[in-house]
């Protein structure tokens, strides 16, 4: 006797229909992924721009006091050498050898004179030494810590550093001043000093400024016992403004 078939057991679906059913799904798969990944990718870019606004910004607010806080740890720099350095070469010169006090047959002074020779070698050789102790600069940092950027005393000198670094512009020029005043009854208090400027780039991460900074050291001093002359004479291969020798 004849087998007889139901139609649903003579058509059968392939086996090959859940491989394409398989393969949707896979492509479905993928695509929620690439967009999970692009989702990603865009989140992390608007975090990288919304952080790089704000330190734009926290920057533009803090870069008056980054300059004032870089300038005044360059002067500070700059004023160490310029003492040290002039200290250093002081040692082999005295107040006499600078300044001579010609007095009359009485005893009065008649005249201050300064020794222009010496004077001139001293500003070369302090002008010298501090240019290449500046140039030295170049090769290392100086730190600054962040907290002094907030203005706030407790966080001074506190935090991470920023590193900085000098650089000379141009040549050292210096100017020296004689200066008296009065020290008592018939006394008058003289100092030599030497006043110092200097042109230097401040270089950080971030920026570079310019400055010109100036300092002062005192060369030699002296108390003078007599009246002092009040009119001042300048002598030849000193500036106008060194008021050097002070006649009768």
């Amino acid at each position: 006797m004849d087998k007889l078939y139901s139609r649903g057991n003579r058509f059968r679906l392939p086996h090959g229909t859940n491989l394409i059913e398989d393969k949707k799904e896979d492509r479905k798969n993928k695509n929620i992924n690439k967009n999970k990944k692009k989702k990603k990718v865009i989140t992390l870019i608007a975090i990288f721009v919304i952080a790089f606004l704000i330190l734009y910004q926290s920057m533009k607010i803090i870069e008056p006091v980054f300059d004032e806080v870089a300038t005044d740890k360059a002067k500070a720099t700059t004023v160490k050498i310029s003492n040290d350095i002039a200290k250093q070469v002081m040692e082999q010169y005295e107040y006499s050898d600078l300044i001579t006090i010609h007095k009359d047959e009485n005893n009065k002074i008649k005249m201050i004179e300064t020794n222009i020779v010496n004077i001139n070698k001293i500003k070369a050789e302090i002008a010298s030494k501090m240019q290449q102790k500046i140039e030295d600069l170049k090769d290392k940092e100086l730190e600054l810590a962040m907290g002094s950027f907030t203005g706030i005393k407790v966080f001074i000198g506190k935090g991470p550093s920023i590193p900085i670094k000098i650089t000379p512009i141009g040549d050292i020029e210096t100017e020296y001043i004689s200066q008296f005043k009065a020290a008592g009854i018939n006394q008058t208090y003289h100092q030599i000093c030497l006043n110092v400027k200097c042109n230097v780039g401040i270089m950080s991460p971030f920026k570079t400024v310019n400055r010109i900074l100036e300092s002062q050291v005192v060369l030699a001093e002296n108390i003078i016992v007599g009246d002092v002359p009040e009119s001042y004479y300048n002598f030849d291969g000193l500036e106008g403004s060194e008021s050097l020798n002070m006649l009768q």
